[in-house]
């Protein structure tokens, strides 16, 4: 494992983690991830970047995954309950899963650790200079997650196989981004 030395490491507003080209690595992994692991179709459903989302709390989940070092940050994937159990299903095809079933937190998230980890080693700034966190799920019928008001994110909203969109936000603190001189 390579080691960094801090003293190469400096705050560095500059990486615009929201580039265009970025969100193409990012929807890039996303259809990766479920042609490869789930035989899937998926797709980018262009909208607005929806800032009022109460009602879609509702009857979900949600998986985070913390970023670490060049960036800090989170992956937010939330899914609903009839899209987590499809994900399930197709990452377990052998095994009949219901609502419920203690699989599904365990396949939602493992499917958020694969997109974090997909995308956060397609961008050469954040590959090796980057740690995740484990996953942690949330599910229920209303919840919300709570961020501090200086985060930025950007929400990426998919759909597969007939299914509730699948949302993908990346979230980062700008003053956070380190870049290696």
């Amino acid at each position: 494992m390579a080691e960094t030395n801090l003293a190469e490491v400096v705050p560095s507003p500059q990486l615009d983690i929201f580039s265009e080209g970025n969100l193409q690595l990012l929807d890039e992994t996303v259809r990766e991830v479920f042609s490869v692991q789930f035989g899937m179709d998926v797709l980018l459903c262009v909208r607005a970047n929806a800032t009022n989302d109460t009602a879609a709390r509702r009857n979900e989940q949600t998986a985070l995954i913390g970023f670490a070092g060049a960036l800090t940050g989170m992956c937010e994937l939330r899914l609903s309950i009839a899209a987590s159990v499809a994900v399930t299903q197709a990452m377990l095809p052998d095994t009949v899963i219901v609502e419920g079933s203690d699989w599904i937190c365990d396949a939602v998230g493992e499917l958020c650790n694969l997109l974090a980890g997909g995308w956060k080693n397609r961008l050469p700034q954040l590959g090796a200079g980057c740690s995740l966190t484990p996953p942690t799920v949330i599910a229920g019928e209303q919840y919300e997650v709570h961020r501090p008001a200086s985060l930025q994110s950007n929400r990426r909203t998919y759909s597969f196989g007939g299914q509730h969109l699948l949302v993908l936000t990346l979230i980062y603190d700008p003053e956070q981004v380190l870049q290696r001189k």
